[in-house]
Formats: structure tokens, C-alpha cells, sequence
């Protein structure tokens, strides 16, 4: 069975708390699904790897949960402060959504593409 946006975006939207545990890893990784699940409102809990591609955006404790790679008591921890906290749960994803909107919306991700093209053509 195909997976549609659709039917991953009522999958977000039935989690109570999305993990993403990532190496720690220069690239930017784990983009697609930690904004997908940000724009679902879901609260979000992230390996703070050295390629987190966005360190203004994601504030830990605020919009996310940030953890050091491989460290599975942090993790536990974070998943268990997000499930047995209805209110931090709603609050954290508010503020995942709203993220979400704010700084990696469509139209601001086109302006800054466009702004980088432009740098590069300026350069040629």
C-alpha cells in the first residue's frame, strides 16, 4: 500500500509525541518528517546532531525537544515528560505548528531560494 500525504498526515495526527533519533551527522538530516509532524501540531523530539539545519528555529523546551544523539536516558526521559504532561504536550506542539508556519513556510522557503540563487548568479 502506497503511502499518500494524506494518509501520513492522519498518521501525524494521531501521534501524541513524534521521535526522530538521529547519528550525529554533519548533513542535515530528518528535515521531512520533524516539520511534517511540527505543521500537524504534533510536539517533537529531536537528536541535536552538529547538522541540525536550523538552530534559531528549533528551541528546546519551546517548540521541541532537543536530545544528544545516542543518548537513550535523554531520550527516555523526553518521551516520558511529553506523554504524562497533557498540558506541555498541547503547549509544545502549539508551538511546533506555529513554527511551522512561521519559518519554514512555503513562500519564505521560495524567497530565501530565490535570494541564494541570486547570490550565486552575482558570483558567476
Amino acid at each position: 500500500m502506497a503511502i499518500t500525504d494524506a494518509v501520513l498526515r492522519d498518521i501525524y495526527r494521531r501521534c501524541r509525541v513524534v521521535v526522530v533519533p538521529l547519528k550525529d551527522v554533519l548533513q542535515p538530516t530528518g528535515y521531512s518528517v520533524t516539520l511534517q509532524a511540527m505543521a500537524c501540531g504534533k510536539p517533537v523530539i529531536l537528536s541535536d546532531i552538529r547538522g541540525l539545519w536550523d538552530r534559531d528555529a528549533f528551541v528546546s523546551g519551546e517548540n521541541c525537544i532537543l536530545v544528544p544523539p545516542g543518548d537513550t536516558n535523554a531520550l527516555e526521559t523526553a518521551i516520558a515528560a511529553l506523554l504524562n504532561d497533557d498540558a506541555l504536550r498541547q503547549k509544545m506542539g502549539a508551538a511546533a505548528r506555529e513554527t511551522a508556519e512561521r519559518v519554514f513556510a512555503l513562500a519564505r522557503m521560495e524567497t530565501s531560494m530565490r535570494e541564494l540563487v541570486a547570490t550565486v548568479q552575482k558570483a558567476d
